[in-house]
C-alpha cells in the first residue's frame, strides 16, 4: 500500500514527503540523486528495505525539489546541494519532526552530511549507504572518478535515459532482469527529464563536502559493499577516518543500490545500530505463504548436458531464483537439488514471485513447475514443517512444464491483487484427506 503523500513548502515551493511507521524516534531518509516517492512503492525490494527501517522507526520519505513529485525547479552550473537542506528541515517542520536520525544513500550522502554538519540540534544519529563526500578524483581522493569520464558519461546518460538501451551497471545482480529493468526505466522517467538528469549529474560531479566531515558530532555508521564499483571503498573508509568516532561496516557485494544485494544484512546493521539488538527470527508457528520449485526434466538434462556443463546450469538457475525471492520479500528456506523451497508473508508477493521466477529461468532455457499455498507452519532451525508444505509440494507434483498452481486459499487470499487465475479443477492430493480446488495463474 503506498503511503499517504503530503507536501511542505520552502520559499513557495512544494516539497512532496511521505511518513510511514509509528516508532517512538524518527529517520529521515535521503535516497540518492532521482526518485519519486510513489512509484517507488511498485519494486518490492524498496517497498521491503523502507518497510524493515518502519519496524522500529517512524521513517520520513520525501522527493528533493525538482525530482518526482515536488515542485519542479531549475537546476544548472549556479545549483549547490546545499539548498536541498532546506527540504529536510520542512518535512522534518511539516512532520512535527524536531530530531531525527538521518540516514543518506549514495548522492544523499553529501547533502546528509551537510545537514548533520549544520544542523546537530535536529541530528541524532547518521547513517551513509554507499556514500561519499568527493565523487571526483583528486591527487588525495584517488578512489575517485577521473575528471576525463565525466563528459562521455553525461553524454551517454542523456542520449540513453529511460530509454530501452538504458542499462544501469550499478546493481550487477539485477542487470539481466528484464522486469526489473523494466519497472526502473519507468521509475526514472518519472523522477526526472533527461535534461534534469544530466544537470544533476553534473552538480554532483562538482560537490565537494570533505571539509565538513570532522565537523560532524552525531554517532555516525558508515555502510559500504566492498565490491561496488561505482562508488569505491575507499570513499567509505575515506569517511569513517573523517568523521570523529565512525562506525565502518563493510559489506560483502557489488551492488551499489541500497535495495539490490543482501537487504536484510543492510537494514540489520542499522536497526543495530540505532537500537543496540535485532530481533530474533521467529521459531514458532506461523501463517505464511509457501513456495516451491521444480526444475522440469532436470534428469533428462543432467544426462544430455553432462556433470559439468549441468552444474553451471543450475548454479545460474539457482542465482536465478535466490535474486527473485529476495527481490519479493520471500526467505529462502531451503534448496532440493533441482528446486527451492521458500516463505512469503504475503500470497500476492509469493504469486509475483512465481510469475518472475518462470520468466527468468525461461531466459536460461529452463523450464519449472511451480506450487503455492498459503497456511500454519513451523519454523525448524533450517528448515519449515506442516501441512502447508505438504500441500505446496503436492500442487508442484500435479504442475504441467511452465505452469504455477495456486491453492483456493492463494486464490482468495488475493483478490484484487491484479493476478489472473485460471480454475483447474478440484483435486484430491496425495496423503491429503480434503479434497482441494485449484488454479492456474496465467499473470
Amino acid at each position: 500500500m503506498v503511503p499517504e503523500t503530503r507536501y511542505a513548502v520552502v520559499d513557495g515551493q512544494h516539497v512532496a514527503y511521505q511518513v510511514i511507521g509509528d516508532g517512538p524516534l524518527d529517520l529521515v531518509f535521503v535516497t540518492s540523486w532521482v526518485s519519486h516517492i510513489e512509484v517507488q512503492w511498485e519494486e518490492p525490494l524498496i517497498a521491503s528495505f523502507l518497510n524493515q527501517l518502519a519496524s522500529f522507526r517512524r521513517v520520513l520519505l520525501f522527493d528533493k525539489r525538482g525530482m518526482g513529485m515536488s515542485d519542479a525547479v531549475m537546476i544548472d552550473e549556479r545549483s549547490s546541494v546545499d539548498e536541498w537542506m532546506m527540504d529536510i528541515t520542512a518535512v522534518m517542520s511539516a512532520a512535527g519532526s524536531k530530531q531525527a536520525t538521518i540516514v543518506g544513500f549514495g548522492a544523499g550522502g553529501p547533502l546528509s552530511i551537510l545537514f548533520a554538519a549544520t544542523h546537530p540540534e535536529a541530528v541524532t544519529a547518521l547513517v551513509l549507504i554507499n556514500a561519499w563526500a568527493r565523487l571526483r578524483r583528486d591527487r588525495d581522493h584517488p578512489f575517485g572518478l577521473p575528471t576525463q569520464l565525466e563528459e562521455p558519461l553525461l553524454d551517454l546518460l542523456e542520449a540513453t535515459w529511460a530509454s530501452p538501451e538504458y542499462v544501469d551497471p550499478s546493481a550487477p545482480s539485477l542487470v539481466r532482469d528484464p522486469s526489473f529493468q523494466r519497472w526502473h526505466r519507468r521509475h526514472l522517467r518519472l523522477s526526472a527529464s533527461p535534461g534534469t538528469a544530466v544537470a544533476t549529474q553534473r552538480m554532483l560531479f562538482r560537490t565537494d563536502v570533505r571539509d565538513a566531515l570532522p565537523s560532524i558530532r552525531a554517532p555516525t555508521l558508515v555502510l559500504h559493499r566492498v565490491d561496488n564499483e561505482s562508488v569505491r571503498i575507499g570513499h567509505a573508509r575515506h569517511l569513517a577516518a573523517t568523521i570523529p568516532y565512525a562506525e565502518l561496516v563493510e559489506l560483502g557485494g557489488a551492488d551499489h543500490p541500497y535495495w539490490a544485494g543482501d537487504v536484510g544484512v543492510l537494514t540489520g546493521e542499522i536497526e543495530r545500530f540505532l537500537t543496540g539488538s535485532t530481533r530474533p527470527v521467529p521459531t514458532d508457528r506461523t501463517l505464511a505463504t509457501v513456495l516451491i520449485t521444480d526444475l522440469v526434466d532436470s534428469t533428462g538434462q543432467l544426462e544430455h548436458q553432462g556433470d559439468s556443463a549441468w552444474r553451471a546450469i543450475l548454479g545460474r538457475h539457482d542465482r536465478t531464483v535466490r535474486h527473485q525471492i529476495e527481490r519479493f520479500g520471500g526467505q529462502l528456506v531451503k534448496t532440493t537439488g533441482d528446486g527451492i523451497l521458500a516463505v512469503f508473508d504475503a500470497p500476492s508477493r509469493a504469486v509475483r514471485c512465481a510469475c518472475a521466477i518462470r520468466d527468468a529461468v525461461r531466459a536460461l532455457d529452463l523450464s519449472v513447475r511451480v506450487g503455492v499455498h498459503t497456511g500454519e507452519i513451523e519454523y525448524q532451525e533450517h528448515d519449515i514443517a506442516g501441512i502447508a508444505v505438504h500441500i505446496a509440494a503436492r500442487l508442484v507434483a500435479l504442475a504441467a512444464p511452465g505452469e504455477i498452481l495456486a491453492s483456493s486459499t492463494v486464490h482468495d487470499l488475493t483478490a484484487g491483487a491484479l493476478v489472473h487465475f485460471n480454475d483447474r479443477g478440484t483435486h484430491t492430493l496425495k496423503g491429503i484427506s480434503t479434497p482441494w480446488q485449484l488454479f492456474t495463474v496465467e499473470t
